[in-house]
């Protein structure tokens, strides 16, 4: 089982590295935004391994998705501030320092709060019977942390260092994606009563096989033959 987990791993996260930035391409069409959250998510994926060494954390079958997971949802904060990098905020404050500072003014609040939120979230497994996922718990809860951190005092440092109008994002009113969710939005408010019923059926089939979940720990039964 363990040389599993760590095969996984190293599988998983140069497959997580890539995807990411694949998918931070395809949003921003930037090669030097793809760059900073590289670098960003590496510093914060080596201070959650390095906090697995501090508090003596073995990689276990629980604690392996931490790496994977706390990858993941640090782009979630650096998204937000990148799509806060628009020129017309450049126009606004030709500063680069100022602009950065409006940028990073305006997605402080809504990015602590996610990160803080979610990191209760994860704490809350603290109070399970199960050292394990007490373990995942504690480790998500400060990649969470890290997350925030690192995307506020070490990002925008390096946002500095490259010049704005090569960075600074010029955004259409009519994007692919500003166009495919009007149409979701519309698609909602007109069906809303039939989506709430459809919603309704599936949370009630739902909980009526939730409570048909088998209950093991055979881990025999995991390997392949």
């Amino acid at each position: 089982l363990s040389q599993y987990m760590q095969s996984d791993l190293a599988r998983f996260i140069p497959i997580t590295y890539f995807l990411l930035a694949v998918v931070t391409y395809l949003f921003f069409g930037n090669v030097r935004l793809v760059i900073l959250a590289v670098v960003n998510i590496s510093a914060v994926l080596g201070s959650t391994m390095g906090l697995f060494r501090i508090l003596d954390i073995p990689i276990n079958n629980v604690t392996t998705v931490v790496p994977p997971l706390v990858m993941a949802l640090t782009l979630t904060t650096i998204v937000h501030i990148f799509t806060h990098l628009q020129l017309s905020v450049l126009n606004s404050f030709p500063d680069k320092s100022k602009a950065l500072g409006h940028v990073l003014n305006r997605v402080a609040v809504p990015c602590f709060l996610t990160s803080l939120t979610t990191a209760v979230g994860f704490l809350s497994l603290s109070i399970s019977d199960l050292e394990p996922i007490r373990q995942f718990s504690f480790l998500a809860a400060a990649g969470m942390v890290f997350g925030f951190f690192f995307s506020f005092f070490l990002l925008p440092p390096l946002i500095m260092f490259f010049d704005p109008q090569k960075l600074y994002l010029h955004v259409r009113d009519e994007q692919r994606l500003t166009r495919m969710l009007k149409g979701l939005y519309f698609l909602v408010g007109s069906h809303r009563h039939k989506i709430i019923g459809i919603s309704l059926a599936l949370i009630a089939v739902a909980f009526f096989f939730a409570g048909q979940i088998k209950v093991e720990n055979n881990l025999i039964e995991f390997f392949k033959k």
